[in-house]
């Protein structure tokens, strides 16, 4: 199965949306939309998703461990999780209020086995398979490690 996150109503068409807002009469004709809080636990079981698609949502969330976690939960051992966001410092990055942390592209090497010295992140591990930047976004393909 597929899940797109914090997409609205476009996401793609055979996958679930999951968003913060339900608007009952614009429900997709498949009528795979899930209204959730992202800073919550998904409504989800584990092991669900084989593709999870999260483009231009991550710069909205204030726990975004949490949000990794839960991610990690309910995709399963090869599924991949992939991520756009609003690379800094380029204005999309600020320009919009509603967004609360920023990126660029070593932020998710935070999330990989071994990274740093003198910490460790209290968040499940990733793989990163694929990573690229533009001057305004970056791109990262991730899988879960561990599991």
């Amino acid at each position: 199965m597929k899940l797109d996150i914090g997409c609205g109503l476009v996401g793609r068409p055979d996958a679930v949306k999951l968003d913060l807002h339900f608007w009952p009469e614009l429900t997709p004709p498949d009528g795979m939309m899930v209204c959730a809080n992202l800073e919550d636990p998904l409504p989800f079981a584990d092991n669900t998703f084989t593709d999870v698609r999260a483009w231009d949502v991550l710069e909205h969330i204030h726990n975004l461990f949490g949000l990794m976690n839960e991610l990690w939960r309910v995709i399963t051992h090869d599924g991949v999780l992939d991520i756009v966001v609003p690379r800094a410092p380029h204005p999309d990055a600020f320009g919009d209020p509603g967004h609360v942390r920023f990126f660029t592209p070593v932020t998710f090497d935070y999330f990989t086995p071994g990274y740093g010295q003198a910490f460790q992140v209290a968040c499940h591990k990733w793989h990163i398979t694929e990573k690229r930047a533009t001057d305004n976004r970056v791109f990262v393909k991730m899988t879960p490690a561990g599991k």
